[in-house]
């Protein structure tokens, strides 16, 4: 009569009912009922095995335990085969969701989350209350839960307190001590985490106070890693204040350290001055000493910007389309002419800074012709230099020409005497001659043009070209 009760149940009702309720789920301590929720088929696979397992090796009579164990068998095959099937459902969706692998086809995507899944589903602590919980906590994922949080925060701690060890995480090896100690304690029922907040608070709160900026900088530094980029707000914000304050002598100490650190300096003097212009934005009468002001490379405008200066055109401006067009063209353009540009004879004796200098110079011009196009000349090419190099046309010249004769202009200097005066025209001469290590075989008609966009030409077709086209 049971079975048959217990038959009608799990046929008709929901797994997660009353009826279908293990003892434990049944206790009416509040824990205990948090920890089971929707623990109902979980636990049913879980007795359903236990049991199974349990007639198969205490069953006596050799009848009997041949059947038990053929049970357990099928129990068991059932369960593997039904924890199969759930993680193939699973990695359906996974599949879709993990776009980390951009290549990667789908169905590939699938075949590589089944295993993982089904080894989950087929963890028997999945199925047991508070375990679960623990698994999923050390698994790195959080178990909001009231009952749980003492476990899930010294498990956090102890995986920080591993990663401050390898360097790497949010906290100092100091901090993260101080918060698996904390957490430890809370275990044993002994509120040490709380003393550390208040502590920290208490400390902080003095610092703020007292406007001692090296001495909020040193809290933070010893509980946080710098090294963490999370945590650089922070210590840019007291960094800021000590500068703001005019202590330029803390202000130094810290960035001093930080840099240390590994944090560039250029990255340091770019936060304080967002930070300075986000004052001013927010108080128009703030201000700090031109010594700090000249410290971090901040220089006021007697000015204010212009309409064109302030809200100046930007490729994201225009319509997608056109955007799309842009992108394509300056893509071709560069490529047609770097290939042009690496291609030539001296190019590969050059040094790294003055091949990248080269091809900064083609991307710059590939941009600019290419915006001219998509935008049908709305916005045209003004530069100088880039008009020359786009000009050359009817004098046999291409823009990976102009580029390397460009390249040859800025890598020649001039020569002094031996009162350390510059030599009249040794940087025309010292540019000829790079140019013609770049450019061998250019024509005199070709040099003529070249040469035009430097000094003045003799030609008065280049020198009428020149005055209409080569606009500054």
């Amino acid at each position: 009569m049971a079975q048959r009760f217990t038959d009608v149940v799990d046929q008709t009702q929901v797994v997660d009912n009353v009826l279908g309720r293990s003892q434990f789920m049944r206790s009416s301590d509040n824990l205990a009922k948090m920890a089971s929720s929707y623990m109902g088929e979980p636990t049913q696979s879980y007795n359903l095995l236990y049991r199974s397992y349990r007639d198969a090796i205490q069953e006596q009579d050799p009848a009997k335990r041949g059947q038990a164990i053929k049970r357990f068998g099928r129990t068991a095959a059932a369960l593997t085969f039904s924890m199969f099937l759930n993680a193939v459902a699973q990695s359906l969706w996974d599949a879709v969701r993990d776009d980390k692998d951009r290549d990667e086809k789908y169905w590939e995507r699938v075949l590589r989350h089944i295993l993982p899944n089904f080894a989950q589903n087929a963890n028997p602590l999945g199925m047991v209350p508070y375990f679960r919980d623990i698994l999923s906590a050390v698994q790195g994922y959080d178990v909001a839960r009231m009952d749980m949080e003492a476990v899930t925060g010294l498990i956090t701690a102890w995986q920080n307190m591993q990663k401050a060890l390898d360097g790497e995480g949010r906290y100092t090896v100091a901090g993260a001590s101080i918060n698996l100690a904390a957490e430890l304690a809370r275990i044993l029922g002994i509120p040490a985490a709380t003393v550390k907040r208040d502590l920290e608070a208490i400390a902080r709160s003095i610092g703020v106070e007292t406007e001692n900026w090296y001495f909020q900088y040193q809290i933070e530094r010893a509980l946080n890693s710098v090294g963490y980029s999370g945590n650089r707000t922070e210590f840019y914000n007291i960094a800021f204040g000590a500068l703001a304050d005019g202590d330029l002598e803390t202000y130094q100490l810290i960035t001093a350290d930080l840099m240390e650190q590994g944090v560039k300096g250029s990255t340091i003097e770019n936060a304080m001055r967002q930070r300075l212009e986000a004052a001013q934005n927010e108080d128009q009468d703030f201000s700090m000493s031109q010594e700090a002001s000249d410290l971090i490379g901040y220089r006021a405008q007697y000015a204010p910007e212009t309409e064109a200066e302030s809200g100046g055109f930007s490729v994201d401006d225009l319509p997608p389309a056109q955007r799309q067009s842009y992108a394509a063209l300056r893509a071709q353009r560069y490529r047609e002419i770097a290939d042009d540009v690496e291609a030539s004879r001296g190019f590969a004796s050059l040094p790294q800074e003055v091949k990248d200098r080269a091809l900064d110079s083609t991307e710059r011009l590939a941009e600019a012709t290419a915006l001219s196009s998509a935008t049908d000349g709305a916005q045209p090419v003004t530069t100088q230099w880039m008009l020359w190099a786009t000009g050359g046309d009817d004098y046999g010249v291409d823009e990976a020409e102009a580029v390397l004769f460009k390249t040859a202009y800025d890598m020649a200097e001039s020569d002094k005497d031996e009162g350390g005066k510059t030599i009249p025209g040794s940087k025309k001469e010292n540019t000829l001659e790079i140019a013609g290590v770049l450019l061998p075989n250019l024509t005199d008609r070709e040099l003529e043009y070249l040469m035009a966009n430097y000094w003045a030409p003799e030609d008065e077709e280049l020198k009428a070209l020149k005055e209409n086209r080569f606009v500054e």
